[in-house]
């Protein structure tokens, strides 16, 4: 490279582990995407592989996956989208029901309810499934320094650790995935920042309707909205600068202008 980088950025989400195990899952059929492959049985983390009629059902429905239930998904998508009732009641009653467990397992069979991604799992096939995926990010490693480069990883929370009233996940340690990933990284001598802590401690912890301009990640959709997006941002370069990542004129005030601008975020 002409300019070659002086710090590489990994953005790590907590459903990484469980795409790495499927990878390649997913395709585009007439400009829809559509998956390809499947955990067949969570027990042995045995693999199907989805037939092309399965595959034209995603692109009909428009979704990356055709869930079992068509009519009860478009019920729940216009309930939420509509009825601030729905979201009231959820928020209160959704746990105690879903602690029934033939009531958890039919949501979600009908993928009503999103279960845990692959790394929260205890399974023991899993530790396998982690060998693997911490072996490919140690590639990234071994590419910034190739490049001369730093290398920073920058670990993003899924929205019900933010948001641990959103879920019903029940004796789950809910920041297994951070601990396997902080362990890893102090022994390979990794850079990173785990931003759950600091999310939960910008965003409102008491059970309610999630809204767009007040919390930090989407109602209907598992990313961080623009607000959560933006503090993501303060959060990343107030770390770079207190740990020196990057050579950067102190006389330009960057960090106490980070630092105000998160003493004012809400």
């Amino acid at each position: 490279m002409n300019y070659p980088p002086k710090l590489i950025i990994l953005g790590y989400f907590i459903n990484d582990m469980e795409d790495d195990y499927l990878f390649p899952n997913a395709t585009i059929v007439d400009g829809y995407p559509v998956r390809t492959k499947d955990i067949k049985d969570m027990e042995t983390g045995e693999l199907a592989i989805r037939e092309q009629d399965e595959a034209d059902e995603d692109k009909t429905f428009g979704v990356k996956v055709y869930p079992k239930n068509v009519i009860l998904k478009k019920v729940k998508w216009w309930a939420e989208n509509h009825l601030v009732l729905y979201q009231l009641t959820k928020n209160s009653l959704r746990p105690l029901l879903l602690n029934i467990p033939i009531v958890r397992d039919i949501a979600i069979a009908a993928k009503v309810v999103t279960p845990p991604t692959l790394s929260f799992s205890e399974r023991p096939w899993v530790k396998n499934a982690w060998s693997s995926h911490l072996s490919n990010l140690q590639e990234f490693k071994k590419m910034a320094e190739l490049q001369g480069a730093r290398f920073l990883v920058v670990v993003i929370p899924s929205k019900e650790q933010v948001y641990p009233f959103l879920t019903s996940w029940q004796g789950l340690d809910r920041e297994r995935p951070q601990k396997i990933l902080q362990q890893f990284f102090d022994q390979e001598g990794i850079d990173y920042i785990d931003v759950l802590p600091r999310l939960v401690s910008f965003s409102n912890q008491a059970p309610h309707m999630l809204v767009p301009d007040k919390d930090l990640y989407w109602r209907n959709d598992p990313h961080l909205n623009i607000k959560g997006n933006y503090l993501l941002s303060l959060l990343v370069s107030q770390f770079i600068l207190e740990w020196k990542m990057l050579d950067i004129d102190p006389e330009r005030k960057i960090l106490s202008s980070i630092n105000e601008k998160l003493a004012v975020f809400q």
